[in-house]
């Protein structure tokens, strides 16, 4: 039952970080139609730091599956 659990979990973005994203982005397309030439080297900035946030969230949930993977195969 831990392991099926663990396995779910592993395989799924909880709501609360979907909700996050889906804010960020619906922030990120307003700020893009509100960004001009004098703001556009800090709306760049803001781009990459979303994205570079995004990665790393992906980075952590391949990494997390990749433990959760090992883990399971050790309790079988």
């Amino acid at each position: 039952m831990l392991a099926d659990r663990a396995a779910a979990s592993a395989t799924t973005v909880p709501m609360g970080a979907s909700l996050l994203i889906v804010a960020a982005l619906f922030v990120a397309a307003a700020a893009a139609l509100m960004v001009n030439t004098t703001t556009m080297a800090v709306a760049l900035i803001a781009w990459a730091c979303l994205l570079a946030i995004y990665a790393r969230i992906a980075q952590a949930a391949a990494h997390h599956r990749e433990i959760m993977t090992a883990l399971k195969s050790n309790v079988d």
